[in-house]
C-alpha cells in the first residue's frame, strides 16, 4: 500500500480490499487501534504466529505485525516465496 501514510489510511484501504492486519492475538496496541477508531474491527486477524505463511499467501493484499529490523530482510532474503 505505498499509497497509504497512516495506520488509518491503512485500515480504509484494507477494508476496501478485503485485508487485514495480522498480529499476535492479546497484543495492547491493537486494543487501543481497535477501540480509538484507528482500525475497524473487520479488518483486524489475530491470528499471526510469527511464520511468514500467511502473509506470502495473501500477496501484497495484507499488512502484519513485525519489527522493522527483523521481518522486512527475512521477507527479502530468506524467504523464496516471498522474493
Amino acid at each position: 500500500y505505498p499509497e497509504v501514510d497512516s495506520i488509518k489510511g491503512l485500515g480504509k484501504a484494507l477494508e476496501k480490499d478485503g485485508g487485514v492486519v495480522r498480529y499476535f492475538n492479546g497484543a495492547a496496541y491493537m486494543t487501543y487501534l481497535e477501540q480509538s477508531g484507528i482500525l475497524p474491527k473487520k479488518v483486524l486477524d489475530g491470528s499471526y504466529d510469527g511464520t511468514p505463511s500467511k502473509f506470502v499467501s495473501a500477496g501484497g493484499k495484507d499488512a502484519q505485525q513485525g519489527f522493522a529490523t527483523a521481518e522486512p530482510y527475512i521477507y527479502q532474503n530468506q524467504v523464496a516465496a516471498w522474493g
